[in-house]
């Protein structure tokens, strides 16, 4: 399950951009120091979406588990006869 989780991840992340520099005029002044880069997500962001789906596999996991758990102790009753309407003749 887990190594599912990491190909998936791996598949729905986008690749980086590659940005081309376009050709600089040298006669233009540059008035700020700091250049536009591309608009990507804020780190908190990507982290937090990468916690809330590692918490839903998580409990989606946890509650097969349980439900595995349950399906064997009521088959466990069955075979007992636990179930049966009436005595055994």
């Amino acid at each position: 399950m887990a190594i599912l989780l990491c190909l998936w991840i791996q598949a729905a992340t986008p690749p980086e951009p590659r940005l081309q520099e376009a050709p600089k005029a040298a006669a233009e002044p540059v008035a700020d120091s700091r250049e536009a880069g591309p608009a990507g997500r804020d780190l908190r962001e990507s982290t937090g979406l990468f916690v809330f789906l590692a918490w839903m596999w998580l409990a989606i996991g946890v509650l097969v588990v349980v439900l595995g758990m349950k399906i064997r102790e009521a088959d466990r009753l069955h075979e007992a006869g636990f179930f049966m309407d009436g005595p055994d003749p």
